[in-house]
């Protein structure tokens, strides 16, 4: 089975054997368990195949995305964002072996629903002005969402991981913003998402 192409395969962290067919994939994780293995396995241990999926496609339904203030234009200024609203931010995966993020909308391997509601996240964050955190400059608030679905019941739990800087001062930019994660604001998602406590 050929996997297909994702355009940011060699700069992203998360999908090292996205180009290898999926049979060689498994073969090489195979391998990787028995080495790992190995040395505590008795005489009579087996080492049974991995089983395979029939569509290795978005099948991650443990989704972590970092938020990170776009880069600033040559004037020095953030890009805006939709409809004027707070600047440019990036979400998606860490560069291999850094914190530099490659912003992605769309993953081959993580869950549909679970990609949107980052993506649906990061727009809340632009329409509220919530800073995201920069480690460099330790400034902002928020520094990730995880996202969980339930395969069988396609609900989704959605955690927003708050900087130091936010906890330490008990303070969130969003005064305005409701007590609720509106189902409203994730278009597409409001049958698996129930209104949860979101406390300033």
């Amino acid at each position: 089975m050929n996997m297909p192409h994702c355009s940011a395969q060699k700069r992203c962290g998360a999908c090292q054997l996205l180009s290898l067919p999926y049979e060689k994939q498994l073969e090489r994780k195979q391998n990787e368990m028995i080495e790992l293995f190995e040395p505590f396995a008795g005489e009579g241990t087996v080492f049974n195949p991995i089983a395979g999926m029939d569509e290795p496609y978005y099948y991650r339904n443990k989704v972590t995305s970092p938020y990170v203030p776009g880069r600033k234009t040559k004037g020095g200024k953030k890009p805006r964002g939709k409809k004027g609203n707070a600047g440019a931010i990036l979400c998606g995966m860490y560069a291999a072996g850094t914190h530099r993020v490659i912003n992605t909308d769309s993953c081959l391997l993580e869950n549909k629903d679970a990609k949107q509601a980052v993506l649906a996240f990061r727009s809340l964050m632009q329409r509220y002005h919530m800073e995201p955190y920069n480690e460099d400059a330790n400034t902002g608030f928020i520094r990730h969402a995880v996202i969980r679905v339930g395969h069988t019941t396609g609900e989704l739990l959605l955690y927003r991981g708050m900087a130091d800087i936010g906890r330490r001062h008990k303070v969130m930019p969003h005064r305005k913003w409701a007590q609720e994660f509106c189902p409203a604001d994730f278009p597409g998602l409001a049958d698996q998402l129930e209104a949860a406590s979101a406390p300033i």
